[in-house]
């Protein structure tokens, strides 16, 4: 395989051999040469450059419309869940890289020379998408049925993939399961890798099986594939014994009480505040890109050669921080905005796309999170003021967090390191027991510590979290129905979560002003 990009001299014959491959020559060049320009080449040239995201945004739509066309056409009798199966079949990644290896686009693929150092010429991800591009490209030049007539022989037998596929399902619990919630529910499932660990040689796989925004099952394995079919099967198994349950069901149409109407605290009586703390209590998403910088400098100090982050990455940052779920995750998300990723992209696979950059950069989980804290440890020791500057609480939540303290049992479950949480409160003065806080350190997710104080039966617990998946993580099981739920609407959500949280009636979605209430 090539290791180098192509050379001038070898583009014209290169670019011509493609062509012929595709049967298809374009009329604009420049297009064409632009489906082959990764982000990573384009944010390495001294001129502004355009890169391949666009087109490949466009590829994949106009790949969706051939397929499904395709299918729809070849299997006039069956279902539109064996020929979501089918198109699945046929335009995941592995299908599009073998499409891109067919017609030889990598060999003209333009990279960064740290992508290209890193293997990024054989990343599945980045081939996948170069024929999406190209795709796109094709279609812009000459028009859908050009695009059509550079597709289609390329598909597979679709009579050899209809086999393989009702072979699969007799045996494969993700293809019961599906069935299941195609004819009784009337909805689809879907996969999310939630956790990669372990050894570059040895990975463990975390993924979660979600049915309408709600975890119904949770597997793991040493392959991405087995961790999907064990939470297929753990999924399957709840199904059947919760069959008819309104949690699995497509949601109604809820009408929502009046915006104005804050949610009812009873006066006077003790709770158990559980409260989450970077987007609940704290606004740290600054720090947390500028901590993702320093450690990112650490391991690619050929890459980050500034001490600081520019204040266009920061803000890049903060917008994408809704989709950050731990603090070490920041380090590959600094590094993919540095190579020219596009902020919309961090919406999707983003846990697939970690798993693909710790095997590619030899790295672990351990030294992730060993070099972000090393990091913080270190800035905290050398300049304790400037760690905080950029980390302020919410209006007002220092003086509700101390009046809760005198009245309630707080905890903080947070996916932050605890000696971080315990700086930052000493700082404002908040005396509070460290062993409430309830961190990284302890590796246990924030569901198993919430199903911990409810076999402790400890009454009229709240749990306070600005991320809507775990919240419905929590709200999807039974033994911790008595929790009580807040979503927080200042923190780190999206609009769209915000929109889908109001709509659950199992999830309360909260203001400042309530969560002062709540506190008080």
């Amino acid at each position: 395989m090539k290791k180098f990009n192509v050379t001038p001299n070898e583009t014209p014959q290169l670019l011509e051999e493609i062509q012929g491959n595709a049967g298809y020559h374009f009329k604009n060049i420049a297009l064409f040469k632009e489906a082959f320009t990764h982000p990573s080449y384009a944010s390495e040239q001294k001129e502004p450059t355009p890169h391949n995201q666009r087109l490949e945004f466009l590829g994949d739509a106009v790949l969706q419309i051939i397929a499904s066309d395709y299918i729809f056409k070849t299997f006039k009798d069956s279902n539109e869940g064996l020929l979501t199966k089918i198109r699945s079949n046929i335009t995941d990644e592995n299908a599009n890289v073998s499409y891109t290896r067919k017609l030889q686009l990598d060999l003209a693929l333009l990279l960064g020379k740290g992508e290209a150092a890193a293997g990024g010429r054989s990343k599945p991800s980045t081939l996948g998408d170069l024929f999406e591009a190209f795709l796109g490209a094709v279609y812009l030049d000459g028009g859908l049925e050009e695009a059509r007539r550079v597709c289609l022989p390329l598909f597979p037998d679709l009579s050899k993939v209809l086999n393989d596929i009702q072979s699969s399902i007799k045996n494969d619990s993700k293809g019961k399961l599906q069935n299941y919630c195609q004819e009784k529910l009337h909805t689809n499932i879907h996969y999310e890798l939630v956790e990669s660990s372990g050894p570059v040689h040895n990975p463990t796989f975390v993924s979660v099986a979600m049915l309408n925004g709600v975890e119904i099952g949770r597997g793991s394995a040493h392959s991405k594939k087995e961790s999907e079919k064990n939470a297929a099967a753990a999924a399957l198994q709840y199904l059947l014994e919760q069959e008819g349950e309104e949690v699995i069901k497509p949601a109604a149409p809820v009408v929502q009480p009046s915006p104005a109407a804050p949610p009812k605290f009873t006066a006077g009586q003790k709770r158990l505040l559980a409260l989450d703390f970077d987007g609940v209590i704290c606004d740290s998403a600054a720090e947390t890109a500028i901590s993702g910088w320093k450690a990112a400098k650490w391991i690619w100090p050929d890459k980050f050669t500034e001490p600081l982050p520019p204040q266009d990455i920061v803000e890049k940052f903060r917008r994408i921080r809704p989709y950050l779920e731990t603090g070490y995750q920041s380090i590959f998300m600094i590094r993919m905005l540095v190579d020219g990723e596009a902020e919309t992209s961090f919406q999707y696979s983003l846990a697939e796309k970690f798993a693909v950059m710790m095997e590619d950069f030899k790295l672990t989980k351990e030294k992730l999170v060993h070099e972000f804290g090393a990091v913080r440890d270190a800035w905290i020791q050398s300049d304790l003021d400037s760690w905080l500057a950029p980390q302020n609480p919410y209006p007002n939540t220092i003086e509700s967090l101390k009046s809760a303290l005198q009245k309630h049992r707080v905890l903080i479950l947070t996916t932050k390191q605890e000696r971080f949480v315990k700086a930052w409160l000493s700082h404002f003065n908040v005396d509070f027991p460290q062993e409430d806080i309830i961190g990284l350190d302890r590796k246990t997710p924030k569901e198993e510590t919430l199903a911990e104080l409810v076999r402790a039966n400890k009454k009229n617990i709240h749990f306070v979290e600005d991320r809507l998946k775990t919240l419905q993580r929590v709200a999807a099981i039974p033994s911790l129905k008595r929790i009580n739920l807040h979503y927080a609407d200042w923190g780190y959500g999206t609009p769209a979560e915000l929109h889908e949280a109001k709509s659950l009636t199992r999830i309360n979605t909260i203001t400042l002003s309530d969560f002062y209430d709540l506190l008080s």
